[in-house]
């Protein structure tokens, strides 16, 4: 009964997403050479160095990262969204959390901690922001706990929304 109701209500979002998407996305597929005028999109994007970045403490403090894009807007809400590797030694922790322009837009954030085993795994951080018009920074941070935290492969994707 639960699996009914969270599959009917995965397809009414899907259904949704689809019908919200600008004329120019909806009704085609992407190609490589389309321009991002053609597609209606305004978005930037950064892959993460191929190294092993420290997410260094203690618990709460946040340091900047290598995640770090500018996109000019035009006033309209923006969706930050990234995914990295956290690698977390025993008894660790990591936090991530969005800045723009240098400041957390608010208190949220991603994260994950581990007892006396270590762990690798996959962290994400979304959220939606309402930003003035002109050119913003956009960036990752992250807080380290414990003996050792780090992000492994890391991207992070600005959309303003058309």
């Amino acid at each position: 009964m639960v699996f009914r109701f969270v599959l009917v209500a995965l397809v009414a979002l899907v259904l949704a997403l689809l019908f919200a998407l600008p004329a120019g996305i909806a009704g085609r597929r992407l190609k490589t050479s389309d321009t991002a005028e053609q597609r209606n999109v305004n978005v930037a994007q950064i892959n993460g160095f191929n190294t092993e970045l420290s997410c260094p403490g203690p618990a709460g403090t946040f340091s900047d990262t290598d995640l770090q894009v500018t996109l000019q807007t035009t006033g309209r809400p923006v969706i930050v969204t990234a995914q990295m590797q956290a690698n977390l030694e025993a008894n660790s922790g990591i936090a991530v959390r969005a800045v723009i322009d240098g400041q957390p837009k608010d208190f949220m954030d991603s994260r994950h901690s581990v007892g006396t085993a270590g762990e690798t795994t996959t962290l994400t951080y979304t959220r939606v922001f309402q930003i003035d018009r002109g050119t913003h920074s956009y960036g990752i941070q992250c807080s380290g706990s414990g003996d050792s935290s780090s992000l492994g492969r890391r991207w992070l994707s600005v959309y303003e929304i058309r």
